[in-house]
């Protein structure tokens, strides 16, 4: 075989693979549901756990500092804190939705600590809950959570909308990170 024909036999079709029996496909079925339930199950222990260390971290927090609570409900003093501190609201909805839930009873104090005096500022609504005319749901996971099913989709589309940063098409043109994600 000359070095033309054995490059030329490269890109020749290949014979089918044989095809797989019957008991074969529902052995590689029952593997595949078998790993789609581990994953689901796996999914609900984080979940679980998320939920675990923000009832503590809640719970600490207003131990610490009474009346936590009816400020973080409150979406007056919630969207004077997103306005004030950004930064640490973008923090708190991701350690909420898992990520950095470490960190979250730190959080949670920094909220209580800058919210203490907006209490006298605002009126005091919150204390039975967030309300579906509002936006302070776009700070809580747990706020969205604790409204009706049929009044949450126009809550976590505001969240959405909240979450990110400045789009890119609105960033700063001169900004190294702006131009590297642009890909200038």
């Amino acid at each position: 075989m000359s070095y033309n024909d054995e490059f030329d036999s490269l890109f020749e079709e290949t014979p089918p693979e044989p095809r797989l029996s019957t008991a074969q496909v529902r052995q590689v079925e029952r593997i595949a549901s078998e790993q789609l339930i581990r994953g689901y199950q796996a999914l609900q222990q984080g979940v679980a756990v998320v939920q675990q260390m923000t009832g503590e971290a809640v719970r600490k927090t207003e131990e610490a500092h009474p009346g936590f609570i009816e400020r973080y409900r409150n979406q007056d003093i919630c969207k004077k804190f997103i306005e004030q501190r950004p930064a640490v609201a973008r923090a708190i909805l991701n350690a909420e939705s898992g990520q950095g839930t470490d960190s979250l009873s730190e959080l949670y104090e920094i909220f209580a600590e800058s919210t203490q005096n907006y209490a006298g500022q605002s009126d005091n609504r919150g204390s039975g809950g967030p309300t579906a005319s509002g936006s302070a749901s776009v700070l809580s996971l747990q706020q969205i959570n604790a409204l009706p099913p049929e009044q949450r989709r126009e809550h976590i589309a505001a969240l959405g909308d909240r979450i990110a940063d400045i789009p890119l098409d609105d960033g700063d043109s001169e900004n190294p990170r702006y131009k590297r994600e642009r890909g200038e």
